[in-house]
């Protein structure tokens, strides 16, 4: 299988990678990230890179110093830069999963910054794409979340996100490339292992060709974010968003982006609440310590 084309697929959607970068691999040894990592070390003749690997260390299993041994073995065998940094995440208060990918970024732009690389290149696939978006669907996230994540993003690109996790193992076997496996992925209490192993099969079923699908569908709906946001702003721009004749005039979708960012609402429910404001409504409680009202048809805001 030529994984290879992949690359250049998404490169030529997305213009991901050019001439003259220095791309630095979030690397956990799993099948994505060596892959990703052994595809862009073949390929960085062709394309004008130079890569280096970065590996973070959570301290969540108890096998995370092999793995970050073998991190390291690989980096050698190839004759590429890599580097470590170690952190006990279950030190740190809050939701474990998050914490360690805010740690992990964190690490990444950091190490990037301080080695001079200009790119992070992380391993999501078009799997990893499905189930993002299956995620905020059933969540809730409006079109932000169902639009998923981004190919490219600020200085983040996702080289593989036009491969499937089927070709990914499948090249990585007929290559004869070893990795490690991470057994928390076949834990059906996370959410998107749930997904991943239940759900995905079932709508394959529906439409073998769901994940491409999937692809078609983020685009269409992160250029419509797009759009909507930068249509937004230049709304906010030209409006007085305290006057309720003025917000009445426009749509219910733009009416409910404007009050996000004017009011801070983080909920449909908290939203919905400051809209009935344009219906009426004489005042509403926004939070503890805060009502909004009307008055002079102006929208008000008053702590208490």
């Amino acid at each position: 299988m030529n994984l290879a084309r992949k690359i250049f697929e998404a490169n030529n959607l997305f213009n991901l990678i050019e001439k003259g970068d220095k791309i630095l691999i979030g690397f956990s040894g799993g099948v994505d990230s060596v892959v990703l990592s052994y595809l862009l070390f073949k390929l960085k003749d062709v394309l004008g890179i130079e890569i280096g690997l970065a590996h973070f260390n959570h301290h969540l299993r108890e096998d995370a110093d092999e793995d970050e041994a073998f991190c390291i073995d690989f980096a050698k065998s190839l004759k590429i830069p890599i580097y470590v940094e170690r952190f006990d995440i279950k030190s740190l208060k809050g939701n474990i999963e998050e914490n360690a990918r805010k740690k992990r970024y964190e690490f990444l732009q950091k190490t990037s910054k301080k080695e001079g690389y200009n790119k992070i290149a992380t391993a999501h696939h078009l799997d990893d794409l499905a189930e993002t978006m299956i995620l905020w669907f059933v969540r809730g996230g409006g079109l932000k979340g169902l639009s998923g994540f981004k190919a490219y993003k600020e200085n983040i690109i996702r080289p593989l996100i036009t491969a499937t996790k089927d070709e990914i193992r499948a090249f990585a076997k007929e290559q004869h490339l070893n990795w490690k496996e991470d057994y928390t992925n076949y834990d059906e209490t996370i959410s998107r292992n749930l997904i991943r192993h239940k759900v995905i099969p079932i709508l394959k079923k529906i439409n073998p060709n769901f994940l491409s699908t999937v692809l078609q569908e983020s685009i269409i709906l992160q250029d419509e974010e797009a759009f909507l946001e930068d249509y937004t702003e230049h709304v906010i721009k030209n409006i007085d968003v305290f006057d309720v004749k003025s917000l009445k005039q426009e749509p219910r979708a733009i009416q409910r982006r404007i009050v996000r960012k004017t009011f801070g609402t983080k909920t449909f429910q908290k939203t919905e609440l400051v809209l009935k404001l344009l219906e009426n409504a004489k005042q509403i409680r926004l939070s503890k310590n805060k009502i909004l009202e009307v008055k002079n048809g102006k929208i008000t805001l008053r702590m208490i």
